[in-house]
């Protein structure tokens, strides 16, 4: 058994399939009706030279599989190619997995030998465009957690982040969202501070606040978010 506990880690997730080289990332994400709203489907394909996925999953009681973990390996790969808010995040929650809908059918794929297809719900992730002058703060307050940031609090007055609000038609920036990519960083948690740090643009993958509290994930110990409240 591997490390993560559920068989899931690149040790135990590896097979013989003899794809060629050039079939390990295929980037090729569609929308689909789900039972429970819309889904990305994501396919990788293993191969003698890559077959680890670099995944950790956490199953849920509510018979899906929650992404805690994205490690170097396909899904990785792949989500280097993944464009707009394609791909898999940490708090992604599986549907799917091949054929199997169901928490130990999932998990006995992940080590099938060649093609894995995952189908995540993305009902509650949205893009936020954010623009700021020079000497402007942002007008939120972030905290961080693994592989994700966590919005803590927001300000009031004329910021980037009302401004975002009042002219949205859609989901608004709120308290207890996760951040999930930065300017298509997404799991390196140092490189997302800096990007919001130094950036005068953001581009940001947010996963509202009903799914993070469904699945909450560990904080981590650095207090690096702390220092990005805004002024």
């Amino acid at each position: 058994m591997c490390s993560c506990g559920y068989g899931l880690c690149g040790c135990c997730c590896s097979g013989a399939g003899q794809a060629p080289e050039d079939s390990i990332v295929m980037p090729r994400i569609r929308k689909v009706p789900a039972f429970r709203g819309f889904v990305d489907v994501i396919t990788v394909t293993k191969s003698d030279l890559v077959s680890e996925l670099g995944l950790t999953v956490q199953p849920s009681e509510w018979g899906t599989l929650l992404v805690t973990g994205i490690e170097p390996g396909l899904v990785d790969m792949y989500n280097a190619l993944a464009i707009g808010m394609g791909g898999m995040y940490i708090s992604d929650e599986i549907i799917r997995i091949n054929q199997s809908m169901d928490v130990e059918g999932m998990l006995e794929a992940l080590t099938a030998p060649d093609v894995v297809e995952f189908s995540i719900d993305t009902r509650n992730r949205f893009l936020c465009k954010l623009s700021r002058s020079v000497d402007e703060a942002w007008g939120m307050a972030l905290g961080v957690g693994e592989g994700t940031l966590l919005v803590k609090g927001l300000k009031d007055g004329d910021n980037p982040v009302t401004r975002f609000n009042e002219a949205t038609g859609g989901p608004q920036l709120a308290q207890q969202q996760r951040i999930l990519s930065v300017n298509g960083t997404r799991t390196d948690t140092k490189k997302m501070v800096y990007e919001i740090r130094t950036a005068l643009e953001l581009t940001l993958v947010i996963m509202e606040s009903s799914q993070f509290q469904k699945f909450p994930i560990p904080p981590s110990e650095s207090n690096e978010g702390e220092k990005l409240v805004a002024k």
